[in-house]
């Protein structure tokens, strides 16, 4: 309508970088909260995706991956609410999307990975991550 984005651009805007082109591998989870993950990889990089779905509890998260890998990125999916309508109030990677529908990310963190295969982060609650995981240098 007004050349903002819709909120559900988001969602699409973290499932292009997390999905396409990459192939889905399986990943197990165990929550007592509103909370999934999906994993995909591009024959390099592993890509989790984490949902906290979960209104109100926030989402302690430990990622075990099927190999070592010696970095991370974090790009984080924030709102002020999970009803937001206000899509300037709403970022991917600490930035929002232009009305022409292009982004550039502004803000990634990085995890630590323990022994090569164990991180840990945390979600606020209605909130998502891609956690990329880069091997080591060969």
């Amino acid at each position: 309508k007004n050349g903002n984005p819709n909120p559900i651009y988001y969602a699409f805007l973290l499932s292009k970088l997390a999905y396409n082109g990459k192939t889905i591998i399986g990943t197990n989870i165990t929550s007592a909260i509103n909370f999934t993950a999906h994993t995909t990889t591009d024959g390099k990089n592993l890509y989790v995706v984490l949902l906290n779905k979960d209104l109100n509890n926030a989402a302690s998260v430990e990622i075990k991956t099927p190999s070592e890998y010696a970095s991370t990125k974090v790009i984080r999916l924030l709102a002020p609410s999970a009803t937001t309508t206000d899509t300037k109030s709403i970022t991917f990677g600490g930035s929002s999307i232009n009305a022409d529908g292009a982004w550039t990310p502004t803000n990634s963190e990085t995890i630590t990975i323990y022994d090569g295969k164990t991180s840990f982060i945390k979600l606020d609650p209605a909130s998502a991550a891609v956690v990329i995981f880069y091997p080591p240098m060969q």
